[in-house]
């Protein structure tokens, strides 16, 4: 008895585990696209034509920009970008990592 606990235990943490290695995708751009969308960024930023207007389009935005600038505008929008912007902090929002997949995925959106 104590076998099978043992082993149903151990059957339902790996497919815990599996479940959240669906969430998140091993791709950092997928993982990027996910939490752009996850983040509803489209309310004030345009993809491809479509979403808001508050924010610049994504589509071009990382051009010319270093990944430490991206990395700013998104977790210090007010010390980067300037005092007066809309943008809000993801700081305590998205892990390091996930700034890193936010970007990567940025970086693929050309004008």
């Amino acid at each position: 008895m104590r076998y099978r606990t043992f082993v149903f235990t151990v059957a339902l943490i790996g497919g815990m585990a599996a479940a959240r290695a669906e969430d998140k995708p091993a791709d950092p751009v997928a993982q990027g696209k996910q939490l752009v969308e996850k983040s509803k960024c489209t309310i004030c930023h345009m993809i491809d034509g479509k979403g808001g207007k508050i924010g610049k389009p994504l589509n071009g935005i990382a051009e010319g920009k270093t990944d430490e600038y991206l990395r700013g505008a998104l977790t210090d929008p007010k010390k980067t970008i300037g005092p007066d912007t809309k943008m809000p902090s993801y700081k305590n929002k998205l892990s390091d990592e996930e700034v890193t997949a936010v970007i990567a995925y940025i970086k693929t959106l050309t004008k």
